[in-house]
């Protein structure tokens, strides 16, 4: 009963975080490219973009947080909770100095690698030192977050985060608008990035005494232990990379700034929607870890096969009104010279749709000791990703390179990730897409002819209409996936829980 609240109490704070990030994302980057401009909010996009991939450099050791404490937690075993946090924060903060020393030593060509402008090359070193910094410290203060993770205390995280969200959106907007400066961005980010991590910090020293990251806890013979679980999502890390930052780099090599800031704005819409739909399988996550540690296999699977047809429910509408809604989404939010980003978008909405159905079973094979096999898979689906960019950019521009996103995607998940998944756990393919897919079906299709009709009949204008038609299509999806897609148990469960209420 307590592992179910903490799944929904967790659930639902995730959701009321990224519904605040949308919002002050859908205010702030319009007012960012008002006060920098739109060439300077792609030179802010392409060093972001740069510094991201030197996340890399942890090597893959991020997930080995809620792994191994989970894992200890599920086997009763403190002592090694103990040993595997603070041998992961020191671990971390070595790998945070390494990564400052290397995009410190990266701005001596940035500049010339990229073309920076001339008027800009001074500033484009300074924003990549500050944000550097930024990803250095957040390295090893990002292991707080995966230890409340751990503890399913996700809600205090996103308390935190929410917090620091709001003091962004407000120093931001105070501050740039005081000093229109890309450095000025760049600090207001970094400083108020940190804080969070920092409140993670202070309030796990407050309320679990036991944790504890003195040295003398340092195991280094679990150094070779965590490093085999984490080396293959060192693999999943780069591929995930080149998926959401590569891109970027080709789009400036091929074409210009401009066409890097119309991909952005196609980038960040569908990895807003991303985050947010795939918030139940985060969730679940240190769930799966203490029930595989448990030896529960039957569980696992069931709590695999719920999660994602929830999760694939939840998404659909959403996803659906953004793939339709996509045009008067971005010239409503970023204007009219943003426009041809929204066949892009449309595109990248179809790949992290498929993602999204499988997010489940990433998260099953990752901390079910499969991290092996879906490394390789992602890391293929990735450099497929890559090439066919590269081919395609040539001839389709933008749309070429989110159409090898959809490409790759595809064919990562259909063709290996879920045939391993089904094999393992030894269910048909074609049962977990009906169990899964299936009840989604019905009330998609009635969404999508509702947001079509309402398209051609009264198109949306702006984002108030578009919020309208979602809305409706949320309510009427909701309707009728009850009505006709859950089963009588789950009727029942659902009447005794809104007669409690």
């Amino acid at each position: 009963m307590r592992k179910k609240y903490n799944i929904v109490i967790n659930t639902v704070t995730n959701y009321g975080r990224d519904i605040l990030d949308v919002v002050i994302f859908l205010y702030l980057i319009p007012f960012i490219i008002h006060t920098l401009g739109k060439e300077t909010f792609g030179l802010w996009s392409l060093i972001w973009a740069f510094v991201s991939l030197f996340a890399l450099l942890d090597f893959g050791f991020g997930p080995s947080v809620v792994k191994y404490v989970g894992k200890a937690r599920g086997e009763g075993n403190s002592q090694q909770e103990q040993r595997a946090i603070a041998t992961l924060f020191w671990i971390y903060t070595l790998l945070g100095s390494v990564l400052f020393i290397s995009v410190a030593t990266c701005t001596l060509f940035f500049n010339s690698i990229f073309e920076i402008p001339a008027h800009q090359q001074q500033a484009a070193k300074h924003v990549l030192l500050i944000l550097g910094c930024r990803a250095a410290l957040c390295m090893p203060l990002e292991l707080f977050r995966g230890v409340l993770v751990s503890y399913h205390q996700y809600r205090v995280a996103n308390v935190y985060k929410m917090i620091a969200s709001i003091l962004y959106l407000l120093t931001a907007i105070v501050l740039l608008s005081l000093i229109p400066d890309l450095r000025t961005l760049a600090l207001v980010n970094s400083v108020i990035g940190i804080l969070p991590l920092l409140a993670m910090h202070v309030h796990l020293r407050r309320f679990y005494k036991h944790i504890s990251i003195h040295p003398r806890h340092v195991d280094l013979s679990m150094v070779k232990e965590m490093s085999s679980f984490s080396m293959y999502f060192f693999i999943v890390q780069i591929s995930t990379l080149i998926y959401t930052r590569v891109d970027s780099f080709i789009i400036q090599k091929y074409l210009s700034l401009e066409m890097v800031a119309l991909y952005s704005i196609a980038m960040r819409i569908t990895e807003k929607a991303q985050r947010f739909c795939t918030q139940i399988a985060k969730t679940l996550t240190p769930i799966i870890s203490e029930l595989h540690g448990e030896k529960q296999k039957q569980k696992v699977i069931d709590v695999w096969l719920k999660g994602a047809k929830y999760t694939t429910a939840f998404a659909a509408p959403l996803l659906i009104g953004l793939f339709i809604l996509s045009y008067p989404i971005i010239t409503s939010w970023a204007g009219e010279n943003f426009a041809d980003a929204t066949m892009a978008c449309q595109l990248l909405v179809a790949a992290i749709f498929i993602n999204i159905i499988h997010s489940n079973t990433n998260i099953v094979l990752t901390m079910c000791d499969q991290q092996k096999y879906f490394a390789k898979v992602t890391i293929f689906g990735q450099l497929l990703n890559f090439a066919l960019s590269i081919v395609l950019i040539r001839h389709l521009q933008i749309e070429g390179v989110a159409l090898a996103t959809l490409i790759s995607t595809a064919v990562s998940y259909f063709l290996f990730v879920q045939v391993k998944a089904c094999r393992l756990f030894e269910i048909g393919i074609w049962h977990f897409y009906q169990k899964i897919c299936v009840p989604s079906l019905l009330p998609s299709l009635a969404v999508i002819f509702f947001l079509s009709g309402m398209q051609i009949i009264y198109p949306a204008t702006n984002l108030w209409f578009v919020a309208i038609y979602e809305g409706v299509a949320v309510l009427l999806f909701v309707i009728l996936f009850v009505c006709f897609s859950l089963g009588d148990d789950e009727k029942q469960n659902l009447k005794r829980k809104l007669r409690k209420k």
